[in-house]
């Protein structure tokens, strides 16, 4: 065996580099592509991976058996180099609707290359060197692990597409530890692409000259006031008109103040709303207003916790209501720091105030620790209508929307306490509040309740449309009384807002149906989409669109139709 065929300690670098390179430029793009494309396509970032890898190999088998140094060197600045090329060529690509397949074929096939020569550097290193195949595997191992463990702090403190092009400099850096068993200038070459990829960084880290152009089909707004960037999301904030925001707003509202607002983005497709609170509550009567706050007239709840703390609106409601204790739990730090730093004197730093708890954390998770009982658990349109309009969280995984996560919350109530969520609602075909019953009522009957019909209730804003409004569920452990139904009665008529289901009345036969034990499962099997209730083995709430059903007509009506495209690409 020739010196050339021997594995130096730069190989060992360049490789552990190279695989550290290649999982965070797969991580990164899944966090790019859910805000330039829609969450289920992030997920392509892997399959692209692995078509370059293996196409790579393919490369790897067919070449000449050369200086396998020169080949890592090689394709090592090559990867690096069309890293930077190709992503930034990736993201001036427009993913327009009616030809957004298209475009995005174009776009995989773009980025796909860089993962190509990521394909060769590795799988010419595994089989060049055939007597060290185990210890340059177990550094293609550890690069890729750090590559994992990195992603989350480097995302956390860095604009994403400058992650990419800092990741396309580490590639080059590895290559020149290629380089450093070759003569020649290759070595040299590798060194340049790793100075000028590292002054990019630095100068787009400021100007931001490489950044997302198009999101979701139309081009990126210019308008934010503030943004941000970490490995769950990426925050913009923006200038919000002065009508007062509500999910489900009544039209019986007497005044239409003006409302300092700034509207909070998330992935240019969620959103929430950060209101301006000077520690006066006249100016925010309006939140009375909203259907999503209908729990608040009932019993006399001693706290709230909410599920999901966004722009704090939930928070300051249940202020307005009088509770003492309101805790907030919100996954996402930067939304958290955005609230109550950046612009905290804006929002009248919440966190302060007496009796109110903000935590960054899951909110499924802390409630399960939590040894406290709630009068209220709350959760307003968590994952929210602009996402979902184009199916992006149809294939998502969610755990507050199933069976078991509402026998957890349900089990940290007050005897008396009140489980309140709050989702779109179709009325060609309310689909998604008739799986919030027969989650409701699957919960119920768990718990052992005969008649679980007796311990739900949901109303709704009446929409002049005709077709899609806010609906919000009430679960209570203790059945509603007369009393409790005839607030609702009277608050309902009074906001103008519709009561679908109470232990009195249903809107239709379907609520009564869901509602009921003897009924459900038949109406269930028979409903043209699956509006069973979720469990922790299938947790996909939104996802009801049964492979049988998929091509029948009355399947099509309400939401279904943009969630059938996310379930056929």
């Amino acid at each position: 065996m020739s010196a050339v065929s021997e594995p130096r300690t730069s190989t060992y670098v360049g490789l552990f580099l190279t695989t550290l390179s290649l999982l965070q430029l797969e991580l990164f793009l899944t966090r790019i592509f859910s805000v330039t494309m829609w969450y289920h396509f992030a997920f392509m970032a892997i399959s692209l991976a692995m078509f370059g890898l293996a196409a790579g190999a393919v490369i790897v088998e067919l070449m000449p058996k050369e200086d396998p140094h020169r080949t890592l060197a090689v394709a090592g600045v090559v990867f690096a180099a069309s890293t930077a090329i190709c992503f930034t060529v990736a993201l001036y690509i427009p993913v327009i609707p009616g030809w957004e397949l298209l475009w995005m074929a174009l776009s995989f096939l773009v980025i796909s290359i860089p993962f190509v020569f990521a394909g060769v550097a590795v799988c010419a290193a595994l089989t060049r060197f055939p007597g060290h195949t185990g210890k340059l595997y177990a550094v293609d191992l550890a690069g890729s692990a750090a590559g994992c463990l990195l992603t989350i702090p480097i995302l956390n403190h860095t604009h994403a597409p400058t992650a990419v092009i800092l990741n396309a400099a580490v590639a080059a850096i590895a290559s020149t530890a290629f380089a450093m068993s070759v003569r020649g200038r290759l070595r040299w070459i590798t060194t340049g692409v790793s100075v000028v990829l590292l002054a990019v960084v630095s100068l787009n880290h400021s100007t931001r000259f490489v950044d997302v152009q198009w999101v979701k089909g139309a081009r990126d707004r210019s308008d934010a006031v503030y943004e941000r960037w970490n490995s769950l999301s990426r925050i913009m904030v923006f200038n919000q008109g002065d009508i007062p925001f509500g999910w489900g707003m009544s039209d019986a509202y007497p005044q239409k103040p003006a409302a300092d607002q700034k509207l909070l983005n998330i992935d240019s497709a969620a959103g929430t709303v950060i209101t301006k609170f000077d520690g006066k509550f006249d100016a925010l009567q309006y939140l009375k207003y909203d259907v999503t706050a209908i729990a608040h007239y009932l019993r006399s709840p001693r706290s709230t916790l909410v599920i999901g703390v966004g722009g704090g609106r939930d928070i300051l409601t249940s202020l307005l209501f009088g509770l003492q204790s309101v805790t907030g739990a919100e996954i996402n730090a930067d939304i958290l720091k955005v609230l109550t730093q950046h612009y905290g004197d804006f929002a009248g730093h919440l966190e302060s105030l007496p009796g109110v708890s903000l935590v960054n954390d899951e909110a499924r998770s802390y409630i399960a620790r939590s040894g406290e009982r709630f009068g209220i658990i709350q959760a307003s349109l968590i994952d929210t209508w602009a996402a979902s309009s184009a199916g992006a969280y149809v294939l998502t995984e969610n755990g507050l929307y199933t069976k078991e996560a509402w026998l957890m919350f349900l089990s940290h109530l007050d005897p008396d306490g009140i489980l309140t969520m709050s989702r779109w609602h179709y009325d060609p075909q309310p689909s998604a509040s008739l799986r919030l019953a027969s989650l409701a009522t699957a919960s119920l009957m768990e718990m052992g309740i005969k008649d679980p019909r007796r311990h739900i209730m949901m109303v709704r804003k009446k929409d002049p449309t005709g077709y899609a409004s806010v609906a919000t569920i009430l679960v209570s452990p203790s059945p509603f009384s007369e009393s409790d139904m005839d607030r609702l009665a009277e608050v309902s008529r009074d906001m103008q807002f519709l009561p679908v289901l109470t232990p009195r009345m249903a809107e239709s036969p379907e609520f009564e149906a869901i509602a009921t034990p003897e009924k459900r499962e038949e109406f269930i099997e028979h409903y043209p989409v699956n509006i069973a209730a979720p469990t922790d083995d299938s947790p996909f709430f939104f996802h009801m669109l049964r492979a049988g059903d998929l091509f029948k007509g009355k399947t099509m009506l309400g939401p279904n139709i943009v969630n059938l495209k996310a379930v056929l690409v």
